[in-house]
């Protein structure tokens, strides 16, 4: 790994975290220097944490400014855009349902998880 493509990772790095719905770690794995970048955390190698760590503010500082101008300016674009990619990596993480038995536990547990939520919410209004 040469320190242009830890400056890239460490810019993949900071997307990953301030863009919702985008797989970092899954980017650096296509690229090859995932494990790289993981056995220098592990060791404390300077040498690859530096040029990580300057692609990860320099990517972060400007994402964030383009972020804040693109919801400044074009908010709702940016809000459905961010929504869409939020949602998009969400249909990844869940299971399909289940068919019978298991559906109907499902449905049992999600009406379960509402009821509680909502009394919590009637017994904070109360007070």
């Amino acid at each position: 790994m040469d320190f242009s493509m830890l400056v890239l990772s460490g810019a993949i790095l900071a997307v990953g975290i301030i863009v919702p719905g985008i797989s970092a770690s899954f980017i650096l794995l296509y690229l090859g220097t995932y494990e790289g970048i993981l056995k220098g955390l592990a060791t404390g190698a300077f040498d690859v944490l530096t040029p990580v760590g300057i692609g990860f503010l320099a990517a972060a500082v400007l994402c964030v400014k383009a972020l804040a101008y693109l919801f400044e300016h074009y908010h709702e674009y940016a809000y459905y855009t961010s929504l869409g990619l939020l949602l998009g990596s969400m249909l990844l993480i869940f299971p399909p349902p289940g068919s019978g038995f298991t559906l109907l536990l499902d449905l049992v547990v999600l009406l379960g998880g509402f009821l509680v939520v909502f009394c919590f919410e009637r017994k904070k209004e109360r007070r």
